[in-house]
């Protein structure tokens, strides 16, 4: 593989990053710009993750105890759908979020983990894969794990 050079990565050091590491972003619920995390493959193996893995930094207590702020959610942003029932991260009004989402025929019920939430039921037509469209509800990815911070 052939290496890159700092200047291509903003002054990173040259000899750290080959076209054999995979990136995974490391994101708040502002913005889908983040950091870049550079793994290799068999770490994501190891990990059991898929190779376009993406983490969102939790900003508020809205899935306490599961997820509290600070705490990192991996998802994986291949699932644009809902299929089943799960923990997605979704994009609402231009932030992202992380609730829990129960499919009921025309329905989808979002649900945070902290009783102060109060469930939100929307009609399954107002989902959307199209990030263009601000006034529906988009799957980024479904949930598939956590990094705990802060939180010994």
């Amino acid at each position: 593989p052939s290496v890159k050079r700092g200047a291509d990565y903003g002054g990173a050091h040259p000899d750290l990053i080959d076209d054999s590491y995979h990136c995974i972003t490391l994101h708040d619920t502002a913005s889908e710009d983040g950091f870049a995390i550079y793994v290799l493959p068999e770490t994501l193996r190891y990990m059991k993750l898929p190779r376009r893995t993406m983490m969102l930094t939790v900003a508020n207590e809205d899935m306490a105890p599961t997820f509290r702020p600070g705490d990192i959610a991996i998802y994986d942003p291949r699932v644009t759908t809902i299929t089943t029932n799960g923990v997605y991260v979704l994009l609402l009004r231009g932030q992202f979020i992380v609730r829990r989402v129960q499919k009921k025929n025309l329905e989808i019920t979002l649900t945070g983990e902290n009783s102060s939430v109060l469930p939100i039921e929307i009609p399954a037509k107002d989902l959307t894969g199209s990030p263009d469209d601000d006034s529906k509800l988009q799957v980024v990815g479904r949930v598939i794990g956590k990094i705990s911070v802060g939180n010994v």
